[in-house]
């Protein structure tokens, strides 16, 4: 398995890190987004369930949290995050996909990894056309709020804690009808488990991957 490289984005101060894919394969290129308090590092201990043969790029949170780590969203929004708040976390993304991969891996499609906050990142980033996403992994997370944009049609992988304190089981269960709504095609795999991914939905994306055509 290819060394994961610490780089940052000259000029810019962005931080990531990369795990180069088989420069003769022909996997889809995997962005990892950490929950608020995260970085880079945070999203590695789920490297085991996605395609080994892809580049995984994870990228830092654009914002300094007070109290330790980065968030995709300003600290001072008290709000429910809508798109919006989330449109520097976007514009980042696409600036290190834009660097760091080729063209011929981006016009694979991305497959967009989000836990947490992260996962409402992911959902902003699959509506800019400035990015090409094959699919969205959702992992304890939540849609933004606001109008669906650009799913119809997008291979969706949705990881649920039962006891999530954070995100409750009801909300997930209600958001992922929307999406189905919207024509978004998804996978829902819940568990007995907390804000965390539980063993059977890590080996559930992993068949998922396969089943898409996406590992």
């Amino acid at each position: 398995m290819a060394r994961v490289e610490r780089l940052e984005l000259p000029g810019s101060g962005m931080h990531f890190e990369r795990r180069p894919g088989d420069p003769s394969g022909d996997g889809h290129p995997c962005v990892l987004l950490h929950g608020l308090s995260g970085d880079e590092t945070s999203l590695w201990v789920f490297e085991s369930a996605l395609p080994h043969r892809s580049t995984l790029l994870a990228v830092r949170g654009v914002y300094v949290w007070p109290p330790g780590g980065f968030s995709w969203v300003a600290p001072e929004v008290d709000h429910r995050y809508r798109p919006q708040d989330f449109a520097a976390g976007v514009t980042a993304v696409e600036q290190v996909v834009s660097a760091c991969l080729s063209s011929a891996e981006r016009n694979r499609g991305l497959i967009l990894v989000g836990f947490s906050q992260g996962a409402g990142l992911a959902f902003a980033a699959a509506a800019d056309p400035r990015l090409p996403v094959a699919g969205v992994v959702c992992l304890a997370g939540f849609l933004p709020d606001g109008p669906l944009q650009r799913v119809s049609g997008l291979p969706v992988y949705w990881s649920h804690g039962r006891r999530d304190p954070l995100v409750s089981i009801d909300e997930a269960r209600e958001q992922v009808e929307r999406l189905r709504a919207a024509g978004a095609q998804v996978t829902f795999c819940e568990a007995e488990t907390t804000h965390k991914v539980a063993r059977e939905c890590l080996q559930g994306l992993r068949s998922w991957l396969q089943e898409k055509g996406l590992a």
